[in-house]
């Protein structure tokens, strides 16, 4: 008799068990994306379980579960067979967004110009390059792409990146584009525009013209004035803490929802973003922001190159970074799920990344520096073997590991070799208080209840 007709189940192995408050835990599983909120009792129950070897199994008639939660469980996968092989379904489900035809992603650099200095900048080969801005010419070429692949493969939800250096320096263009991409839609095409700026040029008057267009809007602040305008500012040396804040603001009073905030961390600006939280708040902007988020900064591309890491950085203030999470979801800030980074588009047949020449990429943090391909003048695709590896290629840990799902084995963009750094050890330390920070900020109405 198999195991399922007995009645007997194991916490699956892709269960994250984070404790909560003396009413309720919380379950993630990483596979299915799946986030309960348990009462503190079966909670604990299942934690033990899971505590266990893989093989652990319990009778489920033995839980004190009811028969909605034990529904709820098993639809989440929370619970499974006891001798199911989860690595299949972890394939089905990797495979499956990787290869979904109905989802397009496109980060598109519309200038290799920027009007600021940022010390910790990756974009080395960009800076050692003549500055280039997106042509109309080029522009109809790479539309002409984005056309076909909607049409042929079928594309439902179209996700674009307005990137740069600064795409604000060439706004023409930026509307020229927003004005084309929209009208996708009457092929039943939802387009969904983000700005990715340092919100130096995002005046009143500017986001005036873009609103009708654009999203998502996502803002880059460091800390208080004395980091930020130490670690952000322009070209001739002088802040940008200012100037950011007052286009933020008036962005948010007229459009609140559309914009998030983004902190880099370094070990050395953490004690300021804490004053960066209490500067928001006194501005009430935990009630206008969409989400607010806090990463470690990754090494350059020549530091890449030179084989330097910051693995080790990244790890020391991983618990720093997970606190600022909760801190900020405390404070009544929202904060987006942090800890669900792959499989990203590198991986994603479907994703692409275009600079101001064609150039094709696997990864906005590769521009300038490593393309897959270019697009030619009939608007088609041109790889390299490096653009079909980057998706046919799956890590070991992918299916093996429980946050492989999640992660997918890593940023291979931003490692020597590109091997992908194993986010194991920064999981392991964080990925508790990501969840919580998220849970408390995004669902905090029904916890009071």
């Amino acid at each position: 008799m198999k195991a399922e007709q007995r009645g007997m189940r194991k916490v699956s192995g892709h269960a994250v068990m984070v404790p909560l408050n003396r009413a309720n835990g919380i379950i993630y599983h990483t596979a299915t994306r799946g986030l309960l909120l348990v009462r503190s009792d079966l909670w604990e129950i299942l934690r033990t379980f899971s505590l266990g070897e893989s093989a652990s199994t319990c009778k489920v008639d033995s839980l004190s579960a009811t028969k909605a939660e034990l529904e709820l469980l098993r639809k989440n996968r929370i619970i499974v067979s006891a001798d199911e092989d989860e690595r299949f379904f972890a394939r089905y489900i990797l495979n499956t967004m990787k290869f979904d035809t109905s989802q397009m992603g496109a980060f598109i650099s519309f200038t290799s110009r920027c009007n600021f200095a940022c010390g910790y900048c990756y974009q080395d080969f960009r800076k050692g390059s003549a500055p280039s801005d997106l042509t109309q010419r080029r522009w109809h070429q790479l539309f002409a792409f984005i056309t076909k692949r909607v049409e042929e493969l079928g594309v439902r939800n179209l996700s674009i990146a307005l990137f740069g250096g600064e795409p604000l320096l060439d706004l023409e263009m930026v509307l020229r584009a927003c004005h084309d991409l929209k009208s996708l839609e009457k092929n039943g095409c939802r387009s969904r525009i983000t700005l990715i700026t340092n919100g130096s040029l995002l005046s009143p008057s500017v986001w005036k013209e873009l609103e009708p267009y654009v999203e998502f809007v996502q803002v880059t602040v460091d800390g208080n004035r004395e980091i930020h305008d130490r670690c952000r500012p322009y070209f001739d040396g002088t802040g940008s803490y200012e100037v950011i804040l007052e286009n933020v603001s008036a962005l948010l009073r007229q459009s609140p929802g559309r914009l998030g905030l983004r902190v880099n961390i370094q070990p050395e600006t953490l004690p300021g973003v804490r004053d960066l939280l209490k500067d928001l708040s006194h501005l009430g902007m935990q009630q206008t922001l969409a989400a607010i988020g806090f990463h470690g900064v990754e090494p350059t591309q020549q530091q890449i190159c030179a084989g330097v890491s910051n693995t080790r950085d990244v790890i020391r203030i991983a618990s720093e970074v997970s606190e600022l999470f909760v801190t900020a979801a405390s404070m009544g800030f929202p904060v987006a799920k942090a800890f669900e980074v792959g499989p990203c588009m590198f991986t994603a047949a479907n994703s692409v990344v275009v600079d101001e020449q064609l150039r094709l990429y696997k990864c906005p943090a590769l521009l300038y520096w490593r393309s897959t391909g270019r697009l030619n003048a009939q608007g088609r695709a041109e790889l390299s073997e490096e653009g079909y590896e980057a998706v046919g290629y799956e890590p070991r840990c992918a299916v093996t590991c429980k946050y492989g799902p999640i992660c997918y084995g890593g940023c291979r963009a931003m490692m020597p070799g590109g091997e992908g750094r194993c986010p194991k050890p920064f999981f392991d330390v964080a990925l508790e208080s990501l969840i919580k920070a998220y849970v408390i900020a995004q669902h905090r109405i029904g916890l009071e209840s």
